[in-house]
């Protein structure tokens, strides 16, 4: 590439610039590296004297951990003396363990002669002795009695070896003290001279910098003029490529977010995940995601993105697409009508886009920004929203087929598949958090006879009625399951049997005085029997308790009905029950 002659000029001026500069250099550079031995030098001392200091306090933590470990201990034997209660032995065991160990800790880290390795010398067997002294007056209890032991302690011994090895301590740590104090004085000799150091080597550095500086904008002005042709070239290009890179990113990144949402297991995740992907496909704008509530007279908000806070609801008659089945966009000077659900009055450029998959509604995406929104916004929302709909609509279908497929149609309650498929969450729960619930087996008394009197209709209206009150009166946590006719599981967690027994006596009070109505005319009240069984042991799988507390409704239903049988974990336990009155016990 041909070089402009202006652009050749700077470069040869810059040659000649180059040859004094790199004298310069060279000179700077020659400084640079003595006056960085020097710090070199004095950071290396600072170092040696800070890891002294160190380890002399290191010494002293040791020290005070050797007095106060030898106290802890002392007064957990005390306590035990004093109240022959063993727990106060826990402080004493802890606190030998850790006193050997700071008095190992201590000789390995003083000097191995000289004053300090006296001192410690005639400390090791003050220890010695007084946990020799504090072992024997266990002994001594454990032999004597705590009279005797108590005789022993007020001998002083005990004391007077606290006071030595508190005594030897104080001079060791005095010793401590003062190389302490010579090694702060170098350290703070020392540290002038190693900002000394520091100074010279940082303004000899920034000249040395300076220099490259000034050689650099030399050099960028010799070459500003011969580039500026290649930029401008370079620009139409890169515009170009970013136009085309752009495009390509669209497509990529709207079958990016379809995978994604094919993949979804919930709403929520989808809304948790969604606001990503649009933020990407939509920059400088903003949105949100609804989908109609249960009830269908509004939207609630899934997944937003951008800047601008989006409503937490929409009205379906707020939005014009909802209410004309399309696409739906407002500018100032369109002439449509702005949909009422867009709050922000800076908000100027809207577009809603309505999801519809499998012939149904599903909900709304929408996006709104306070300046023109781009031309291909339209394309890419307008993508977005049928993978949005297809997406949203499958999950809805999803959960519906779920539902049905676990829930029993008639009275609304778990099936005896859902019972089946919890049987395997609940063996593991039992073994991460071990065994805290109870199985009632349920069984309608005389069901057959009162269908065969009344009718199918007032039999079905019947396990309404009962599966009703069960579920408005067991917890959040409590399960409830239809296994098949009048034959029902009832599931209560972190309760006891007692608390089991308790609640199904108040279950079976509830239902025979439970009033059920067909029709407008009152039909004959129903009891239940019922077999109540709770883990034996932690082995015990949920299978075991099962078959347990379907023996016991077995065993119900023989003993007369209307009634209750425990199966209780203790030799020759099977009874009926005889509930405490009710204002004794709370409610499980």
């Amino acid at each position: 590439m041909a070089v402009p002659p202006r652009a050749s000029n700077s470069m040869r001026n810059l040659v000649k610039f180059r040859k004094v500069l790199i004298i310069v250099l060279f000179g700077l550079s020659a400084l640079i590296s003595a006056v960085g031995f020097g710090l070199y030098s004095s950071i290396m001392k600072l170092f040696y004297l800070n890891s002294a200091i160190s380890q002399i306090y290191i010494n002293q933590s040791l020290m005070s951990s050797v007095l106060i470990e030898a106290l802890n201990a002392e007064t957990g034997q005390r306590g035990y003396l004093v109240t022959s209660n063993k727990s106060y032995l826990a402080p004493y065991f802890r606190a030998v363990a850790v006193l050997n160990d700071s008095v190992r800790d201590l000789h390995r880290r003083l000097p191995a002669v000289g004053p300090q390795a006296d001192l410690m010398k005639q400390l090791i067997p003050l220890v010695e002795h007084k946990l020799e002294e504090m072992s024997e007056t266990l002994a001594i209890e454990a032999r004597d009695g705590p009279e005797a032991a108590r005789t022993f302690v007020a001998n002083g011994a005990g004391k007077n070896h606290m006071d030595a090895i508190r005594a030897t301590l104080d001079s060791i740590s005095f010793n401590e003290a003062l190389a302490l104090r010579d090694l702060q004085r170098a350290y703070q000799g020392h540290k002038w001279w190693a900002i000394a150091d520091m100074l010279g080597f940082v303004i000899t550095f920034l000249a040395l910098i300076a220099a490259f500086i000034l050689m650099a904008r030399r050099a960028e002005v010799a070459r500003q003029e011969a580039e500026a042709d290649h930029a401008r070239y370079a620009a139409e290009i890169a515009e170009k490529a970013n136009q085309l890179r752009a495009e390509r990113n669209e497509v990529s990144e709207i079958n990016e977010m379809a995978s994604f949402l094919q993949s979804c297991g919930s709403l929520q995740e989808l809304g948790d995940m969604i606001g990503g992907f649009l933020s990407r496909s939509f920059p400088g704008g903003a949105g949100g995601l609804y989908t109609f509530s249960a009830s269908r007279n509004k939207l609630l908000l899934l997944g937003g993105f951008g800047d601008v806070a989006q409503s937490l609801s929409v009205e379906p008659d707020a939005c014009w697409g909802l209410r004309r089945g399309g696409p739906h966009s407002y500018t100032p000077d369109g002439g449509r009508p702005r949909c009422q659900h867009f709050g922000d009055e800076r908000v100027t450029h809207t577009l809603c886009h309505p999801l519809i998959a499998h012939g149904e509604t599903m909900g709304l995406f929408v996006l709104e920004s306070a300046e023109p929104l781009p031309a291909s916004f339209d394309r890419l929302a307008f993508v977005a929203s049928q993978h949005l709909a297809l997406a949203v609509g499958n999950l809805r279908l999803r959960d519906t087929l779920k539902e049905q497929s676990i829930r029993d149609p008639l009275t609304g309650v778990f099936n005896r598949r859902y019972f089946d498929s919890m049987a395997e969450k609940e063996r593991a729960r039992n073994e991460q958090l071990g065994p805290s619930f109870a199985v009632i087996m349920i069984d309608v008394d005389h069901f057959k006879r009162y269908n065969d009197l009344h009718g199918h209709a007032a039999g079905d209206q019947v396990l309404v009625a009962f599966c009703g009150y069960l579920l408005a009166h067991i917890r959040g946590n409590d399960t409830l399951f239809r296994i098949g006719g009048e034959e029902f599981a009832l599931v209560l967690r972190e309760v006891d049997l007692d608390g089991a027994i308790l609640k199904a006596e108040r279950l079976r009070e509830g239902v025979a005085a439970l009033r059920i109505e067909e029709n407008g005319n009152s039909l004959p009240s129903i009891t239940v029997s019922m077999g109540i069984a709770v883990p034996g042991s932690e082995v015990e799988t949920f299978e075991d308790v099962l078959a347990r507390a379907d023996q016991q409704l077995y065993k119900a239903k023989l003993a007369g009905r209307n009634r209750i049988v425990a199966d209780i974990p203790l030799p020759g336990a099977d009874a009926a029950f005889s509930p405490p009155p009710l204002d004794e016990v709370a409610d499980p």
